[in-house]
């Protein structure tokens, strides 16, 4: 069932087009990129409109922006599933040393060096954890709770969750990066 715009909603669309290009722009895409995301944009531009109802006290432009930004995102997710990515073992990969085999950067179940530095890598990222922290970081990792229900356990909010989880895994990439 799709939706038409009536005269007062094609109007704010037609006067708030430069949304899509300010919105595009807050991305930092090359001009290629703003170019194929435009009808995106514009999908999510046309659909502020459609919603938009000026007694709620909110201005067109934010949320022209959150259901821009909501269409790009549902391109996004579904791209992602359909991505396929061929490769080999055997592909030949370009580095700063020279050339090199992409099986020689990826670890394998023969690579008995990784999981000593993966370990190496979550004791020191836990060793800054507080208790409950650690609690979380273990109710996670070794018994696969999900952050939803973590959070109704030690009574607090799902983001909480996430972001003590987000903060223990920048610590382990900090730990390969540096």
């Amino acid at each position: 069932m799709s939706k038409v715009l009536n005269d007062a909603q094609r109007k704010l669309v037609e006067d708030n087009h430069n949304l899509i290009y300010s919105f595009l722009n807050s991305r930092h895409l090359s001009l290629d990129s703003v170019e194929d995301w435009y009808g995106t944009a514009a999908i999510g531009l046309c659909k502020a409109a459609l919603t938009f109802d000026e007694s709620r006290g909110a201005k067109f432009a934010t949320l022209a922006y959150i259901c821009m930004d909501n269409e790009v995102r549902q391109v996004l997710r579904k791209n992602r599933k359909n991505v396929t990515v061929v490769a080999s073992l055997d592909d030949d990969i370009a580095t700063a040393e020279g050339g090199c085999f992409l099986a020689d950067v990826i670890p394998d179940s023969r690579d008995f060096y990784y999981p000593i530095y993966l370990n190496d890598a979550i004791e020191i990222a836990t060793r800054s954890l507080n208790d409950r922290d650690k609690q979380i970081i273990d109710l996670i990792i070794n018994h696969g709770l999900t952050h939803s229900a973590i959070a109704i356990k030690f009574g607090v909010a799902q983001p909480t969750v996430s972001r003590v989880y987000g903060k223990f895994l920048k610590k382990i990439r900090e730990y390969f990066i540096d």
